[in-house]
Parts: C-alpha cells; structure tokens; sequence
C-alpha cells in the first residue's frame, strides 16, 4: 500500500478515458479534451496529476493553447516535446492540441501519470485517428514540380500580347491529399473574364485521386489595349478554406506597330497604315564605301538627303521623321 508524506493511505491516479481521438487530414486546433483522455486519482486533483510525454506524434504539432487560447501554438514554448509535463486540468480546460500534418496512418503519443505522492500510472498510449481528405495545390506550369500559385494572393502573369492574339498557359492541378479531389468547374471571373479561356481539362466536375493531378490550359486573348486583369476560379471540395481556389490573372493588350513596305522603281516606300504621329527614328545601313541617299514624303517633300561613306561594315544614318503630316516615306539611293 502507498502512502503519502504525512502517512495517509494513497492510491495511484487510475485511466477515467483513453478514447482517443478522430481528425481530419490537414485539420488544426483539434482539442483532445476530458472525455478523450482523463486520469483521476481519489486523493489529489486535476492540477496535481502530472502527465509527462514520453512520445509525441511523429508528424503534426501536439501543444498546450494558453492564453489567449488562439487555436495555434504561439511559438516554441506551447509546443509539447518528448519530456514535458503538463497536467490533467489543461486538458479538462480543453487546452491540448493537435495540427494534422502528413499522412493519414495513425499518430500516437505516450504519457506517464504521477500523482505526486508516489503514485503513478506509466506507459499510456493515445492514438489519433486520421480521416483522410482532398488538399489541392496549383502549379504555375505543366509539371507537379513547377512553381507553386497561392490561394487569393498568387498571380500568373502572361505579359504584353498583341490585341486579338492568343497566348497560352498551362497550370496544373495536383491532389496532395489522401480522398478525391472534385473540381466542379474552372473558369475566369471579374474584369476582362472574357479574354482568358480554360480548355484542355475533362468535363466537369471530375475527380483527381489522392497523388495524382490534372493539367488545363487558359489562353489569354486581349480584346482591346492595356490592361486586361482577372480572376481565375477553381470550384472544389477542399475543406481546408481553399474553396474556391482564386488567383490573378494579369496581362494587357498591345496594338502593333504595323507598316506596310514597297518597292517600285527603285524607290523603297514605307507607309505607316497603323496612323501614328510620333516622331520616329529610320535608320538606313550600308555594308562599304559610299552610298547617297535621299528620304522624301510621299507627297514630294525631301526630309533629310546625305550620304554614308566609310571603308568598314554596318555604316548607319539615323534620320528623323516629323510627327504629323506625314503620310508614307520614299528613300532613294
């Protein structure tokens, strides 16, 4: 029989529950609370029964919540590690927790009780049961090991593209999660929703296994100059605050510069069809020796008439071309 310091009969704390507990994969702040894992003792309270980890669960993150009992561990020290005694009141509180991570095989964890006055109850074993669940991840690119895209915040970027010209990007779908992953639908929302198209994907909705993933293409097609901005949408069953999985869509449109080149006669013409009245650079080059050249208006009027002489290649002359009333160029040589 034991007894404590002052000679009293004592009895060891003795196992009330050890139910263990069900998470879901991926899920975090799962209380382990009273009526999964009690130890009483007849002669001391909760507060005096100290309960020390000899394991902790190989993955996921076992930890005491204190103030402000926020639902996440608060750095290092609420962390629990093998070796680290808490007591059976912060789990009538309600304050351990476990954050799923990893697989979804079982995790458990090994605890030694002392009651303080000699008495004990050692190598009790709590296992957490994992329900495995769909996690989707997004990748900017055609591969699982291309770049990840974050939810809300990611952003992928097709750039400049000329008005009414297709541009194409592939992303990929991957399932990191232990069930099937459903995708309801794909599509582009908000702004210029339509210049960017999805295509490449089976119909919808379709499931993606536990490891496996899924590519689709959107094609980004500037319906008029500048910026061209949107969201894409993918509608899922992830329970993990990832439904819908949105992100940026950016890109703008550009007019070209276009010019319509003729040779007639010797005299090479460049008529500007696109209309633009800024004064641009035309550059003339010559390989060696001398070449006399004149550059004229259309119309007659002569802008600039020299010469490029040298003995060395890729002799050059820049001439300016006025900004407005000009309707096309001739050089002549």
């Amino acid at each position: 029989m034991l007894v404590d310091s002052g000679g009293v009969a004592n009895t060891p704390p003795a196992v009330n529950n050890n139910t263990g507990a069900t998470v879901n994969q991926f899920s975090t702040a799962n209380v382990i609370g009273q009526a999964q894992l009690e130890f009483t003792d007849a002669e001391q309270g909760a507060a005096d029964l100290d309960i020390t980890f000899d394991t902790v669960p190989a993955s996921g993150t076992l930890y005491i919540d204190n103030a402000p009992n926020n639902g996440m561990p608060d750095g290092a020290g609420e962390i629990l590690s093998m070796g680290e005694t808490i007591t059976q009141a912060d789990i009538n509180n309600n304050l351990l927790k476990y954050d799923h991570a990893g697989s979804t095989a079982n995790k458990t964890f090994q605890v030694d009780v002392s009651d303080g006055q000699g008495g004990a109850v050692n190598n009790q074993v709590f296992t957490i049961m994992v329900t495995p669940q769909p996690e989707i991840e997004v990748k900017d690119g055609a591969m699982v090991t291309d770049t990840d895209i974050p939810v809300n915040t990611g952003t992928a970027a097709f750039g400049a593209v000329n008005v009414g010209s297709p541009s194409m990007k592939t992303f990929t779908i991957v399932n990191i999660g232990g069930a099937g992953l459903l995708i309801n639908n794909i599509a582009s929302t908000g702004g210029s929703s339509g210049d960017y198209v999805v295509s490449g994907h089976p119909a919808f909705p379709f499931i993606i296994n536990p490891g496996n993933n899924q590519t689709f293409v959107v094609t980004f097609t500037p319906g008029a100059a500048g910026a061209r901005n949107s969201t894409l949408r993918i509608n899922n069953n992830d329970p993990t605050g990832e439904n819908p999985f949105d992100f940026n869509l950016t890109g703008s449109g550009v007019v070209p510069f276009t010019t319509e080149v003729t040779v007639a006669a010797g005299i090479l013409t460049i008529n500007d069809v696109a209309g633009a009245n800024s004064a641009d650079q035309l550059q003339i080059s010559y390989n060696a020796g001398m070449m006399q050249y004149t550059v004229t208006d259309t119309g007659g009027l002569i802008i600039d008439a020299s010469s490029i002489a040298g003995s060395a290649g890729n002799l050059t002359a820049s001439v300016t071309i006025p900004a407005a009333g000009i309707t096309g160029l001739a050089v002549t040589t």
